[in-house]
């Protein structure tokens, strides 16, 4: 058996699930432990991490690398900055907040499913009187003819992933366990225009 084990079949599937799941009692599992977070042990000199198991699936997904001008490309699996903002989402982090303690935990991913790579193309703005058009970061208005943006988007369409989260702060890990089951913002898998 692999990290996420077997699934009953006929069991309707979550796109964002804390392993294991936290109504089913597992062997070892003390009283009062989060669900999903396993505690690090003392053996002598030796520390093990506490870690932290999401399944990430949906229709579409986009993890952004590199953006530019036109181009809204995706990695073919999980970022770690994706990642990291999906659980400071979680936890009601704002921008500009710092995320130090999130950056410190160590990321893992497996593919499950690799998911086909999609492209989208997308236009916004067009047809519309100057007046009627969105302002632009400068102020102003855009002019007529570049009144439309189009960019080609790329998504990964049905694809699945685990990320194992690990670290020595175990009370980190139990925090973001309860954030992700009762999330401060909607999360995303990736960007905004991907919900779980």
């Amino acid at each position: 058996m692999g990290l996420l084990g077997r699934r009953r079949p006929s069991r309707p599937r979550r796109a964002l699930r804390l392993l294991p799941r936290p109504h089913r009692r597992h062997r070892g599992r003390r009283p009062g432990r989060a669900a999903g977070v396993t505690t690090p042990h003392s053996h002598g000199d030796h520390r093990h991490s506490a870690g932290l198991l999401l399944h990430l699936s949906g229709p579409l997904q986009s993890w952004g690398e590199r953006s530019r001008f036109t181009q809204r490309d995706t990695a073919r699996f999980p970022t770690r900055s994706g990642l990291i903002g999906l659980l400071a989402a979680a936890l009601g982090r704002r921008r500009g907040q710092p995320v130090d303690d999130l950056a410190r935990l160590s990321l893992t991913v497996r593919v499950d499913r690799p998911g086909v790579l999609l492209r989208d193309y997308h236009t916004v703005g067009g047809g519309l009187p100057a007046k009627a058009t969105v302002t632009t970061a400068e102020g102003g208005k855009r002019k007529a003819e570049a009144a439309t943006l189009v960019s080609d988007r790329y998504y990964l369409a049905d694809a699945a992933f685990t990320a194992a989260l690990t670290s020595d702060d175990t009370a980190l890990l139990h925090q973001c366990a309860e954030a992700l089951r009762s999330p401060t913002w909607p999360l995303y898998l990736g960007r905004r225009s991907c919900p779980p």
